[in-house]
């Protein structure tokens, strides 16, 4: 009683001058002092433990009146620089190190004039190449996610928003996401904010002049989309499927496409997949069945399945006889055509002639090889440990497994897996969750680094010894910082006062939006019955990118997590919201 006397008036003289409050060094020696040299006399003195109860709710008291005037004055900002240094000591770290490496990844190509370009999102560059073997960089937008070339033009899409048209900057209310070129039409993946009312799909705009001539609504934005002589086809990662724009279309896969490209006639597409299961989501244990599809356009479905091992990302074919892909998991270029190792491949791109344009994100690598040998390669001369752990996060297990075979492109693909707790859940991104252990749904983790054991047991470990894999792990997955969000949706400050009056503030707070703590699932949601399970409390950064929602994925949108799948109003009081203030709710998630 004594004990939580002193604690308690030591955090009333902390919140009476200001200072910060979760100082455990300082906050120990103090109380420890004040329980001799004040409570003891008093105690003593008085012989009524009145004294400590009064204590313990003065300071009490005071740390919820510091509270409210931080929400007050700063918003969450104050309560993010409250936790920031809780975070760090958990981290080991001195800041959050969200650093912008240059990351080569996706292509798109005009191999008919021998060009192609590599985007680096993180880094805001497109690399040019040419048959020849020349590359020029540039620094272009922020977050670029797409680009086509549209006759001699090349386009860039942005997930700001934002599509140029060479130089000519146009907006569109939303993110975009794929682009496609064909016939004098232009394809354009879009994602608006569902509180605004602003539209998700496919837009197909005239050329030159970009002037929408219609628009294809789709529950998701597409990932990639291509033309075939039918039109254009998109696919959806959430959806694990194709769908044909014109003719509605649809072939279900049960996973998403990794990437999707056609043969030089378009006659096929071309799409590596972690598995194909037509009758619905794999539920097994990482159940990774590699392949490398191509489906023809006029009948639509599959007709040639290629078995693969090793965490296939890339791919180019000239015909169903005639391929080449990138083996992330392997570090190696494989396929009827070419072959070679180059560690950390993961786009590709054809230039003509046989000559190949390969990325490796992980080494800032860029290669132009064909038959005669190779024409350009540039790489990083010294990888730092964020580039090692990219590498250690797409290696294969001898299962053929690697990280990015469920966290798609550094994400997630958006499936259901078990990976041990005996239930099938959405595999979660792994953008913006550094420092907010613990990790996966059942919080068995403490440590980013410590996932490095369940590879290394239920996936059968690695072929490469790698002592300090652990932590490389980490140190790449702290700078997967989340997707920037669309240019002019409202800054996250402006739902803060509908975040903390609905009382999201409780368990989503700190940097990461998340108490590092777990609630028991019959509390949150009492409609699922007496259960002893334990629910992780997620952190909130990159959620707009994450659907399906809750740890079992029965919400697709994070309206349906706030309304539909809360009756209780237990996940968030948002009956104490208005339609205005929800929606500015919602909004504020959006951008984080």
């Amino acid at each position: 009683m004594r004990e939580l006397a002193a604690c308690s008036f030591a955090l009333f003289v902390f919140a009476l001058i200001d200072l910060p409050i979760f100082f455990p060094l300082i906050a120990g020696y103090l109380a420890g002092w004040l329980e001799v040299v004040i409570a003891g006399p008093l105690i003593r003195r008085t012989g009524a433990r009145v004294v400590m109860v009064l204590f313990a709710l003065f300071g009490l008291r005071a740390l919820y009146i510091h509270h409210e005037a931080m929400l007050e004055s700063e918003g969450l900002a104050g309560i993010r620089t409250v936790f920031a240094d809780r975070l760090r000591m958990e981290a080991g770290a001195r800041d959050v190190p969200f650093q912008a490496l240059e990351r080569p990844r996706f292509t798109c190509a005009a191999p008919e004039a021998g060009l192609a370009a590599a985007l680096s999102e993180e880094s805001d560059t497109l690399y040019l190449a040419n048959r020849s073997g020349d590359v020029e960089k540039r620094e272009v937008a922020k977050s670029p996610s797409a680009c086509v070339y549209a006759e001699d033009t090349l386009v860039t899409a942005h997930r700001t928003g934002e599509l140029y048209v060479g130089a000519k900057k146009l907006a569109f209310p939303g993110e975009l996401t794929a682009l496609a070129f064909h016939g004098g039409k232009l394809a354009i993946g879009i994602r608006g904010a569902e509180a605004l009312g602003e539209r998700t799909g496919v837009i197909l705009a005239s050329w030159p002049e970009v002037q929408e001539l219609g628009f294809y609504p789709f529950p998701e934005a597409p990932d990639w989309l291509v033309s075939t002589p039918r039109g254009f086809v998109a696919a959806l990662r959430r959806g694990h499927r194709l769908v044909e724009l014109e003719s509605n279309r649809s072939l279900y896969l049960g996973r998403p496409a990794i990437t999707l490209s056609t043969t030089p006639d378009r006659r096929y597409l071309v799409a590596p997949v972690t598995g194909v299961f037509r009758e619905g989501d794999a539920g097994a244990n990482h159940q990774i069945d590699d392949q490398l599809l191509f489906i023809d356009t006029d009948l639509f479905r599959v007709t040639r399945s290629i078995p693969l091992k090793g965490s296939p990302v890339g791919a180019v074919a000239t015909s169903t006889s005639s391929y080449t892909v990138a083996l992330a998991g392997f570090g190696r270029i494989a396929g009827t055509e070419l072959e070679r190792d180059y560690a950390g491949v993961y786009g590709l791109a054809d230039l003509g002639h046989a000559v190949l344009l390969a990325t490796a994100p992980a080494r800032e690598g860029l290669l132009i090889f064909g038959p005669g040998g190779v024409l350009y390669e540039s790489s990083a001369k010294e990888l730092n440990n964020a580039q090692k752990g990219e590498l250690a996060f797409f290696e294969a297990t001898r299962s053929g497994v690697s990280c990015g075979s469920c966290h798609l492109h550094a994400d997630s693909d958006l499936s259901f897996h078990d990976i041990g707790h005996g239930r099938a859940s959405p595999t979660l991104s792994v953008r913006g969750i550094a420092h907010t252990s613990p990790y996966l749904r059942g919080a068995s983790y403490p440590t980013l680094g410590s996932l490095d054991t369940f590879a290394e047991t239920l996936l059968g470990g690695y072929e490469r010894e790698l002592p300090d894999r652990a932590e490389l792990l980490e140190s790449f997955i702290v700078t997967l910082a989340p997707h920037a969000p669309p240019i002019g949706l409202p800054p996250r400050e402006s739902g803060r006062e509908a975040f903390a009056k609905a009382g999201c503030t409780e368990c989503h707070h700190g940097p990461a939006y998340t108490n590092l703590a777990q609630v028991p699932a019959s509390y949150l949601f009492p409609e699922l019955g007496k259960t002893n399970r334990l629910l992780d409390t997620p952190a909130l950064l990159n959620i707009r990118n994450t659907a399906p929602y809750l740890d079992d994925g029965r919400a697709q949108t994070l309206r349906e997590v706030l309304v539909d799948h809360n009756m209780n109003n237990r996940h968030g009081d948002v009956r104490a919201l208005n339609e205005e203030e929800l929606n500015v709710l919602l909004l504020m998630l959006g951008v984080l």
